[in-house]
């Protein structure tokens, strides 16, 4: 069944210039990309722009909310309620690159976030907060792990470890964005992904 059937006129719209905004986004960076472009996409006045989004910040920010909807939403149709907490963070840790080599201009709108954050206080705020709620995932699993007792020592220090799989994530996703092979790594981290994580837990 279609799920915009449901969705009004409004929303409608308000989504096909946050999905418009990402490839415009993504194509040509937050700086060359203007309200009246996006507007010409989506065949509207910049007027409607400026009714569902104050400004080109505020167009960002929403932007970066949706995408990572759409990340947590790819996680969460991988996981199922009987799953222990080991096979929930391999997942999370694959559907995040998957999600990077399937949706990259989803993927480089946390790139960009990241940029901007360097110069802009309000978005390294929102930078700050984003690897945070990511952080604080894996550290929910890897806690339910030390519970579940398959963490190999109960001295291990969670948030180190937490940090380190973010890292290697990140990591992971940059190179299947920017690389000419991405297929070839993209196979390669999905393959390996358990090994790391058996030899980061030890």
């Amino acid at each position: 069944m279609d799920k915009t059937i449901n969705k009004s006129k409004g929303q409608r719209s308000r989504e096909k210039i946050l999905e418009t905004a990402i490839h415009l986004f993504a194509q040509k960076g937050f700086d060359q990309t203007s309200a009246q472009e996006i507007a010409d996409r989506c065949k509207i006045s910049q007027t409607t722009i400026f009714y569902h989004f104050k400004n080109k910040k505020i167009l960002f920010t929403e932007v970066l909310h949706y995408v990572v909807a759409q990340n947590r939403s790819l996680f969460e149709g991988k996981i199922a309620a009987h799953q222990d907490a080991h096979s929930k963070l391999i997942n999370l840790l694959k559907s995040n690159i998957e999600w990077a080599y399937r949706y990259p201009e989803q993927a480089q709108i946390v790139l960009i976030l990241f940029q901007f954050a360097v110069t802009d206080k309000e978005m390294a705020i929102l930078a700050t907060q984003t690897i945070h709620r990511g952080r604080s995932l894996l550290e929910e699993y890897l806690k339910l792990m030390l519970a579940e007792k398959t963490l190999s020592s109960p001295d291990l220090n969670i948030q180190s470890l937490s940090v380190t799989i973010q890292q290697y994530i990140h990591g992971a996703m940059i190179q299947i964005l920017v690389s000419q092979d991405k297929k070839i790594l993209y196979e390669l981290f999905m393959q390996d992904i358990e090994l790391f994580i058996k030899k980061t837990i030890q």
